[in-house]
């Protein structure tokens, strides 16, 4: 009863739709298979075949159709592996990262700290060439200049005309390369607006006058220590250089090695003595010397 009413409703046309092709096909095989032996005398097997040929053509069903509808319609429950890394994998790759960076970037760190103190020695050394030639041209010759001032006065009278000074502060402890601390010999020093302090040291040995010029490029910032960031300058004969021993006004001049062993005029050496602020005096020369560089056996670390 309830087929029928289907039927009367409408359900019948869609069904006739779904299954038309079925009907379809199964009355071409019916007709070739039919026995059509009374037409024009051909046996029943001529005209099975005559009927084959004249059918329409139905696409086979493979086995292999029939897998690729069951693909389409069975859900895949199979279990999918993800591969990834096991977590001692990633232990061992996070350690060998660990020692590689322990190992290069110290090293990577030491050399931006050379060469930024190498940069900034330049400009100091530049600044002070600056300072001594506008106060020469003011002032004289050094030798001429009034070494009874104190230093406050000597200060505002032959640099602070020539350099922004921010103040001028009370001296601090500096450390030479073999540990000894200097600068209790200094009353007062020049704190610049470019972050640098500038000491000054008179020497007079008979009527020549050697100035010793000091810059600590970062203040009073660590490590305040001789050949790292405190550098030591010479105004010997009217013209400024790197550190030079009073001895080089008779024309003497330095050798490499000179400047690297362990001797008693403040060599760039932590084992070296003597020099106007003891071992490291002459690191700014030995800088000078090579270009502008710190090299390999430079006292750095």
């Amino acid at each position: 009863m309830k087929m029928m009413k289907n039927l009367r409703n409408g359900g019948g046309a869609s069904l006739l739709n779904r299954n038309s092709k079925s009907f379809e096909g199964i009355a071409i095989v019916r007709n070739c298979f039919r026995d059509h032996s009374g037409a024009g005398g051909e046996s029943g097997s001529e005209q099975r075949l005559k009927g084959f040929a004249q059918a329409k053509t139905v696409t086979p069903f493979h086995a292999s159709d029939q897998d690729s509808v069951v693909e389409k319609t069975i859900p895949d429950y199979r279990i999918r592996v993800n591969k990834a890394f096991t977590l001692a994998e990633v232990l061992i790759t996070l350690a060998i990262i660990g020692i590689v960076a322990a190992m290069t970037i110290p090293t990577l760190v030491s050399n931006y700290q050379k060469k930024q103190t190498v940069v900034k020695l330049k400009q100091a050394y530049a600044l002070l060439q600056q300072i001594m030639q506008f106060s020469v041209m003011e002032n004289g010759s050094p030798s001429k200049w009034d070494y009874d001032l104190d230093n406050i006065s000597f200060i505002n009278k032959y640099f602070a005309p020539y350099v922004k000074i921010m103040e001028i502060t009370d001296v601090y402890e500096i450390t030479s390369l073999d540990g000894k601390v200097h600068g209790k010999n200094i009353s007062q020093v020049a704190q610049l607006t470019n972050g640098n302090t500038l000491f000054y040291l008179p020497h007079i040995n008979g009527t020549v006058i050697w100035l010793t010029l000091i810059v600590d490029l970062n203040g009073k910032s660590n490590p305040n220590i001789v050949g790292k960031d405190i550098f030591v300058f010479s105004f010997v004969n009217d013209k400024l250089t790197t550190y030079d021993q009073y001895w080089q006004m008779d024309g003497m001049s330095y050798s490499r090695n000179f400047l690297l062993i362990p001797g008693t005029s403040g060599q760039c050496n932590p084992k070296a003595a003597g020099g106007v602020i003891g071992a490291g005096s002459f690191c700014s020369r030995l800088i000078e010397m090579d270009g502008w560089e710190i090299k390999d056996d430079y006292p750095w670390d």
